[in-house]
Order: C-alpha cells, then sequence, then structure tokens
C-alpha cells in the first residue's frame, strides 16, 4: 500500500507510525473516531475490528432499507 493510499483512507502511512511508535491499534481506533465510529471497549486491534465490522453492517443495512423505500 502507497503512502497515498494510506492518507486517503485518513491514516498516516507507516513510516510515520515507526517513527512515533504508533501502533496499528491507535491508528486503527484514531481513524474510528474521526469518521464517527464508535471504538467500545477497544483492547486489541482485533477488538477494534469487530466494533468497526458490525458499525459498517449497519450502516450497509440502513442505506438498503433507504434505497430499497425509495424505490417503492
Amino acid at each position: 500500500m502507497s503512502e497515498d493510499s494510506y492518507r486517503e483512507v485518513g491514516m498516516d502511512p507507516p513510516s510515520w507510525k515507526q517513527e512515533f511508535g504508533i501502533s496499528d491499534k491507535e491508528q486503527l481506533a484514531a481513524w474510528m473516531i474521526r469518521n464517527g465510529f464508535a471504538t467500545g471497549h477497544g483492547d486489541s486491534f482485533e477488538d477494534l475490528l469487530h466494533e468497526l465490522t458490525w458499525q459498517v453492517k449497519e450502516l450497509k443495512d440502513q442505506l438498503w432499507s433507504y434505497r430499497k423505500e425509495k424505490a417503492s
């Protein structure tokens, strides 16, 4: 993944993370917060991914319902 790809999704490239000692977990938590997602307990990277996954699924379900309603 290029440095620009990281920036496009609001994350800092790995070189920056390594220089300042920012973990993947901290990076993901910061991205989630900046984009309006709850982090839950966020004890591990996997916990954060679990939280993000169900929230994205919920948003997709809401969008699907909205589109279905508009089509009726």
